[in-house]
């Protein structure tokens, strides 16, 4: 879904997403709901496989567990792979 901009002066071809179905733009997202509905698991899907990033702001109440464990390992990884080049 494409909106339109209506402030010419912001710069709204900076940023793009390899997918259609995602904003062209810089967003900001809330995802909530109850405890066990899949907010972290559909997190770690788009951040895995749908969303082209240079920063991640991640908030949360809880950084030990082992989804975000792994997230940080593996965005580590990334980066040194990437400092080794």
């Amino acid at each position: 879904m494409k909106f339109p901009n209506y402030e010419p002066e912001i710069e709204s071809n900076k940023y793009h997403q390899l997918y259609p179905f995602m904003p062209s733009s810089t967003f900001r997202m809330l995802i909530c709901g109850p405890s066990g509905c899949g907010k972290t698991n559909s997190l770690m899907h788009m951040i895995y496989q749908l969303l082209y990033f240079n920063k991640i702001y991640l908030y949360t109440k809880n950084l030990e567990q082992r989804k975000y464990q792994k997230l940080l390992e593996t965005l580590n990884l990334f980066l040194m792979s990437v400092v080794m080049m």
